[in-house]
């Protein structure tokens, strides 16, 4: 079904697509959307060594869309016929177990007013996302030359138990510790 309605999309975008430039001289923007539009990222800009593919639809080939990336510059990539879901703000509470195995959401615009959809341990569904949660104190700092947890158990201090914050580690991991009161943030 996914590939007929793919087929449907680039069909329209084929017989769409001379007509709307005869009508205008000026770049028109092709039918169908792009696939993504991630936020764009400084730390992937500053190693990006590629030169822009695009500056708009009409410097990309056939049905290709010139598209955002993460990276500093745009590039030419096929359309879907759906829009780029929604993002809602907030972030999603890390599941404490195995949850329902029931999908209840496809995204976070499948979910009403300011509600995520977010994984329960098994399957997703529709939850008030963490907007500000900060527990108290500081993380302690990392001492040098020492070993650390390398994994990300955690995003936030939503993600820790009681008064635990989501503090970094010192191979770049992610743990929750108890928060530090007596000393100067490092």
């Amino acid at each position: 079904m996914k590939s007929q309605n793919f087929l449907v999309c680039i069909i329209a975008a084929v017989v769409a697509v001379p007509f709307a430039v005869m009508a205008n001289s000026r770049p028109v923007p092709k039918f169908g959307y792009c696939p993504s539009n991630p936020s764009w990222n400084a730390a992937v800009c500053l190693f990006d060594k590629h030169a822009p593919q695009c500056k708009d639809d009409s410097s990309c080939p056939g049905v290709q869309k010139c598209c955002a990336t993460q990276s500093c510059y745009a590039r030419c990539e096929d359309p879907t016929c759906a829009p780029a879901p929604t993002v809602k703000p907030g972030k999603c509470r890390k599941p404490t177990g195995a949850g329902i195995c029931w999908e209840g959401c496809r995204g976070d615009d499948s979910c009403p007013g300011a509600q995520k959809c977010c994984s329960n341990g098994c399957g997703h569904t529709c939850q008030v996302p963490d907007t500000s949660v900060v527990h108290p104190g500081f993380c302690p700092n990392i001492k040098p030359n020492t070993l650390g947890v390398c994994s990300i158990a955690c995003a936030s201090d939503a993600d820790c138990n009681g008064n635990y914050k989501c503090c970094s580690t010192a191979c770049g991991g992610r743990t929750c510790l108890p928060g530090v009161v007596d000393q100067i943030p490092g």
